[in-house]
């Protein structure tokens, strides 16, 4: 009977084992254990974002597989968690492969016990495309903002009859700063008064078209110092922050 019993624990404790390693090493995430910062356990996820073959990361120091630039990073993430101290659930940083590539991955652990002694177990997840992804996007957007604020043309967004973008020529033509246009109840009372009117119903004109609906109109703007300028707007229907808006561009 005991012998029954120990067989059956035995199954029991094998078929678990068997459900956990499939798991583990099928994971889309890296799972890896870590006591001291020394790799003790990885999944195959682990050796295939680091480039490297399983016996060449095994009880080796995780940093000897991050960017430098990245080592100050985990290092004081390290050095807060042997303090007892808080630290962010995620972290980012980049592992560099033999070849000279860098694959960005975004890191988060738990303390844990192995085999009696403390450790860290984490998760490591490939955000190599998001970054890249990112990055692009941010260049567009500096490429976009330099060509808007070093064009020689007023350019403006408006949401409501609030001014939501400005670049420098149009608040040099308004004679005001970008911040003064942003906290501005509405750009008509930018708007000499004799135009007021017309320029409130074109907007609601312009506003109800159909989506991409053009509109070229000539009015006057009534500077604070009292200056009266004519100018041209040439606008388009858009959608700024999911939200019906009108992309101007203003000649003096």
């Amino acid at each position: 009977s005991d012998v029954d019993e120990r067989k059956q624990a035995e199954a029991a404790l094998r078929h678990s084992e068997e459900r956990y390693r499939l798991l583990v090493d099928n994971a889309s995430e890296g799972i890896l254990i870590s006591q001291q910062g020394i790799l003790r356990f990885i999944n195959p996820r682990i050796a295939e974002l680091a480039g490297r073959e399983a016996s060449e990361l095994a009880g080796q120091p995780l940093l000897r597989f991050v960017h430098p630039d990245d080592h100050p990073t985990l290092f004081e993430r390290y050095r807060r968690r042997q303090r007892g101290e808080a630290v962010p659930q995620h972290e980012v940083f980049r592992l560099l492969r033999p070849d000279g590539e860098t694959v960005w991955i975004e890191y988060s652990g738990v303390d844990v016990v192995w085999e009696g002694r403390p450790a860290v177990l984490s998760f490591l997840i490939d955000i190599t495309e998001r970054k890249r992804t990112e990055d692009e996007l941010r260049r567009s957007e500096e490429n976009y903002r330099h060509v808007i604020e070093n064009s020689p043309v007023g350019i403006t967004i408006v949401h409501g009859n609030r001014v939501m973008l400005a670049n420098k020529a149009l608040c040099r033509m308004l004679e005001c700063g970008e911040e003064e246009l942003l906290r501005m109840g509405s750009f008509l009372d930018l708007v000499h008064e004799d135009d007021a009117a017309t320029m409130r119903a074109h907007a609601v004109r312009l506003v109800d078209a159909p989506e991409g609906g053009k509109a070229v109109v000539g009015f006057r703007i009534r500077t604070p110092s009292g200056k009266t300028v004519w100018v041209e707007g040439n606008t388009v229907q858009v959608q700024w922050q999911g939200k019906r808006a009108t992309l101007s561009f203003i000649h003096d």
